[in-house]
């Protein structure tokens, strides 16, 4: 898990202030977030995307997004939540249209924890997937590790080690650094296919270039997409904090 250190640091920085006027149930801080981002094909994509979502797409092209960091969640009313609910994660996500909204699609998420699991899964019918998982926060960057022996068959494995180099930017509108990272709302769908989605908001993501030794990734395979062969995309953020809205059914 990540340090106890590094958490207490962390905890302790400048938060933004929620959104007004909008009905949010729920602060997240993500912490110590990469991007890895790969093109990748239509054709591979489409059958793992609800029909009621379009692909979105940066100058004709989709993207696949590999996102590990610390998440920290706290609901609008009540007290901070219990340890459990401080955890690493990483999903996997691509882009999608719906109703003239862009948003993301998590086409899967790991997390470590049976409670966590079940939570993402009950309260926002998101594809959550239980894994042995380990995030270490060093000088030099961050060690995150994955692991699912199955995943609905496939061995599902991520290990990276990663750091931020460069000044923080704030992306440019236009910019494919903007279209990949600056999404406000998330989709999903339950078992009998019908479709759902949540507002998220939060302020523009504070994006450093960053550098990542890949050691191991099998979750394009794992999804039923072929390797990436091309270099991965990457950008770091220390850290955003983010209020997410009720889940509604859309379809």
């Amino acid at each position: 898990m990540i340090d106890q250190e590094e958490l207490l640091a962390t905890s302790q920085g400048v938060s933004a202030s929620p959104p007004r006027h909008r009905r949010w149930v729920m602060r997240q801080d993500w912490e110590r977030l990469l991007f890895v981002h790969w093109p990748v094909s239509m054709d591979e994509l489409r059958p793992l995307i609800p029909k009621a979502l379009e692909i979105d797409t940066f100058e004709s092209q989709a993207w696949l997004g590999l996102v590990p960091f610390h998440l920290r969640i706290r609901l609008r009313y009540g007290p901070p939540m219990p340890w459990v609910f401080h955890f690493p994660e990483l999903n996997v996500r691509t882009y999608v249209r719906y109703g003239g909204k862009r948003g993301i699609y998590f086409l899967r998420l790991y997390a470590p924890g049976r409670v966590a699991v079940t939570g993402g899964r009950l309260c926002y019918r998101l594809p959550y997937v239980r894994a042995s998982m380990n995030m270490r926060v060093r000088s030099e960057g961050v060690r995150f590790s994955s692991y699912v022996e199955r995943n609905e068959g496939r061995h599902a494995e991520f290990i990276a080690s990663y750091a931020p180099i460069g000044d923080v930017v704030h992306s440019r509108h236009g910019s494919l650094d903007y279209w990949l990272t600056e999404r406000y709302h998330l989709f999903t769908t339950d078992a009998a296919c019908r479709l759902f989605g949540a507002e998220v908001w939060h302020d523009p993501w504070p994006l450093q270039n960053a550098e990542a030794d890949i050691e191991s990734n099998s979750l394009p395979q794992a999804h039923g997409i072929s390797q990436p062969q091309e270099r991965p995309l990457l950008h770091y953020a220390r850290r955003l904090d983010t209020w997410v809205g009720p889940l509604e059914r859309l379809s």
